[in-house]
């Protein structure tokens, strides 16, 4: 089911975030809420700045996970790719793993190795020379560190829609054959409505888009998710961030299709309760 694969062994990422590829992959679509939630759950607020965040003129990446590490990284990513460029969307992802990587082993280095005295540098070059106790130690936790950031990486290049998720330790995968993806604590409700349309990357562009939203919306029932919506289309022509009116328009279309399916349950309920069955099993 879409990116559940990579939630094994991860703590609760509080937050959604959605792709999707359409138009015989000649277009992606991204959602998100705003939702802000500290890991223990005591602090959650719905911020004005949107999660979507845009790297090129051809690419836009979201974020589940710590709500300040992806800032620096991104930043980073940006200094080596050229004002107004649009290169191809996997040379972005090798980017984004190679400073991904960096600050993961930064993190570690300044937890583990740095009170030592010495740096992983070092460490991978003179680890024979420590006692076998602490370098299998140390080498344990430059292994399982969890970094648990999640980035999703849209956009579309010359050979067309890619969508790829980098995760925890420094992993990526592309989505586009599948056609969606989603992160967060909501992934299961969103992955679950895609599989409910019987999604594929060949479906059109409208409908791709109403899809996603309704994606985004059932996610709203898990935890850490906000009901705040960003939502952004990436086409040869560019991105395009969707106005208040159209995601006004999304909004009346799922609250009218819930209304529809709310009066044909009802009518089904009272079909159930006119079967006739013998009086002694009533």
């Amino acid at each position: 089911m879409g990116c559940a694969i990579t939630r094994k062994n991860r703590e609760l990422d509080l937050t959604i975030c959605i792709g999707s590829v359409c138009d015989s992959l000649k277009v992606a679509i991204v959602a998100s809420d705003r939702m802000i939630t500290t890991g223990d759950l005591t602090v959650a607020f719905e911020h004005d700045v949107p999660k979507i965040t845009q790297l090129t003129g051809n690419s836009l990446a979201l974020t589940a996970g710590p709500a300040l590490i992806h800032t620096d990284l991104f930043r980073e990513v940006k200094k080596t790719i050229h004002a107004g460029a649009t290169p191809p969307i996997n040379e972005i992802v090798d980017k984004i793993k190679k400073e991904y990587l960096a600050i993961r082993n930064r993190q570690v280095e300044e937890r583990f190795f740095k009170v030592r005295g010495f740096n992983i540098e070092w460490f991978m070059q003179n680890q024979r020379a420590l006692v076998p106790e602490i370098a299998l130690r140390l080498d344990q936790q430059l292994e399982r560190y969890s970094f648990d950031l999640s980035i999703l990486i849209a956009g579309v290049d010359g050979s067309g829609a890619h969508l790829y998720l980098v995760y925890p330790p420094c992993c990526s995968e592309c989505f586009e054959a599948l056609g969606y993806c989603s992160i967060g604590t909501g992934e299961r409700h969103a992955d679950s409505t895609f599989i409910t349309y019987r999604y594929t990357p060949s479906i059109s562009v409208k409908e791709a888009l109403y899809i996603t939203y309704e994606a985004k919306r059932k996610a709203e029932i898990a935890v850490g998710v906000g009901r705040s919506t960003d939502m952004a289309i990436i086409s040869e022509r560019g991105i395009q961030f969707l106005r208040s009116e159209i995601l006004e328009m999304l909004k009346h279309i799922y609250e009218v299709k819930i209304e529809t399916q709310r009066l044909k349950s009802e009518e089904i309920n009272r079909m159930i309760r006119e079967i006739p069955i013998p009086e002694d099993t009533a």
